[in-house]
């Protein structure tokens, strides 16, 4: 099934951490026809501080959401987010997997 991206909410769950290229999913929501899709980013990192700023820069503050570090009752709130809009993303500049 093709996903349509302009018609739903975007949810990343990482580390912010440059080589989780993070800041290129905020891109990409700046982009989008739809600008009712927010980005929730749950996760903690060093590059909290950065990827704010460039929402502020963006002008991205009502459409993208950062939850912080989440616990497993936490993040039970947000299962149905991502069951519902059927999308997450990881979007990294290197696999864990490779040799």
């Amino acid at each position: 099934e093709k996903s349509d991206l302009n018609n739903k909410n975007l949810i990343t769950i990482s580390r912010l951490h440059p080589g989780k290229r993070v800041d290129e999913l905020i891109s990409i929501l700046s982009i989008l026809d739809n600008k009712k899709s927010k980005l929730y980013i749950l996760g903690d990192g060093s590059e909290m501080d950065s990827l704010k700023k460039l929402v502020h820069d963006m002008k991205l503050e009502k459409r993208v959401i950062f939850t912080g570090y989440l616990g497993k009752e936490d993040m039970k709130k947000y299962n149905r987010l991502m069951i519902e809009n059927k999308q997450m993303l990881l979007r990294t500049a290197a696999s864990q997997f490779e040799d």
